[in-house]
């Protein structure tokens, strides 16, 4: 969902789903969001798990973050790259989906995938 007007500064997507899913997971996470400034250029990908799935999945950390870097904003798309992986961002506010244009391996599996947000 987008925050506040087509001109906002702060761009926040919610209770993202991975494409593969039916929907939100509440079961693995309690906040799966992308907030993006484009003011300052720059965002952030943030999953909150669950205590019960850190618990059940040894070696996962409760408060996952990644930076983004802007590259492009305007009132339809935001193009943002990973500061630790090569991949893009492209951003759709009228449908709320992210799509990852560069595949992507994060745990030795292909994370190359849209996501839905409310």
């Amino acid at each position: 969902m987008w925050s506040g007007s087509a001109y906002a500064k702060i761009i926040i997507f919610k209770k993202c789903a991975f494409e593969r899913d039916s929907g939100f997971d509440y079961g693995r996470f309690e906040t799966f969001e992308y907030r993006f400034d484009t003011t300052k250029m720059n965002g952030v990908r943030i999953w909150l798990h669950t205590d019960k799935f850190v618990k059940e999945n040894p070696g996962e950390k409760k408060i996952y973050t990644e930076p983004y870097k802007i590259i492009h904003a305007d009132n339809d798309y935001i193009i943002a790259h990973t500061s630790t992986q090569k991949f893009e961002a492209v951003l759709n506010a009228k449908t709320v989906t992210l799509s990852f244009l560069e595949p992507t391996t994060e745990y030795g599996k292909n994370w190359n995938t849209n996501h839905r947000c409310e």
